[in-house]
């Protein structure tokens, strides 16, 4: 859980909830930087819910900028997930390429871990 907030964090079988309030989960986040990972990522809580009989509605909290963002389980919600659980196992099951040998100036460079240089 994020320092920011007080409230309490739930676990669940295989998934951390920051908090849940009513009918919402709630997820906090330091910024809105990469809010569509954190929407997916609220999409599969809400799956996970939902699939257990328990519909809720999930607000992503963005802490810096105290903003709020409401997403909400729908059909179209859910193609999006099942959209890029099917682009993760497509993924998964292609070659990974081999990891370059990093050269003496790289040591320093902080583009090394994602450098493909000879």
């Amino acid at each position: 859980m994020h320092e920011e907030q007080s409230p309490k964090e739930y676990v669940f079988e295989k998934i951390k909830v920051d908090d849940i309030k009513g009918d919402f989960l709630i997820e906090y986040k330091k910024t809105s930087s990469n809010l569509e990972g954190t929407k997916m990522q609220v999409l599969y809580y809400l799956e996970y819910f939902h699939d257990k009989g328990i519909p809720l509605k999930a607000k992503i909290i963005d802490l810096t900028y105290k903003k709020e963002y409401v997403v909400e389980w729908s059909e179209t919600t859910k193609e999006e997930l099942e959209q890029l659980k099917e682009n993760v196992k497509i993924t998964l099951q292609e070659t990974i390429p081999e990891r370059k040998k990093l050269k003496r100036e790289c040591k320093g460079c902080s583009f090394k871990d994602y450098c493909w240089s000879k």
